[in-house]
């Protein structure tokens, strides 16, 4: 029976590095000459983390790599390498971070 590939995914924003938590991203390209835009949306961080994402400066380095664990792979039956970090998908610059409260958690976006 073939096992499935555990999802993997890590955001780096100005040096503060986030995963294992929730997220989700929505990235825009274009082959015009516009930017890329994208917008990363994480729940559940710690009030200093949120903190230290909320300041930022603006037009900081933002690095989103996601994938599956051990990328393209071994054949079937062997084991996964996590230590193999994901693809880059998205490498841009901050423009605004804000943390709001959502029901029972806080969501911090980043775009």
């Amino acid at each position: 029976m073939q096992s499935l590939r555990p999802r993997i995914w890590k955001l780096n924003v100005h040096g503060n590095e986030v995963s294992a938590l929730d997220f989700e991203f929505d990235i825009k390209r274009s082959l015009k000459p516009s930017q890329n835009t994208s917008e990363v949306r994480v729940y559940g961080l710690s009030a200093a983390r949120r903190k230290a994402l909320c300041e930022v400066p603006g037009g900081a380095l933002v690095e989103l790599r996601a994938g599956y664990a051990g990328g393209l792979g071994p054949d079937i039956g062997e084991p996964f390498d996590v230590t193999e970090p994901p693809p880059v998908i998205f490498l841009g610059r901050v423009r605004i971070v804000r943390a709001q409260r959502q029901e029972a958690e806080w969501l911090t976006v980043i775009t």
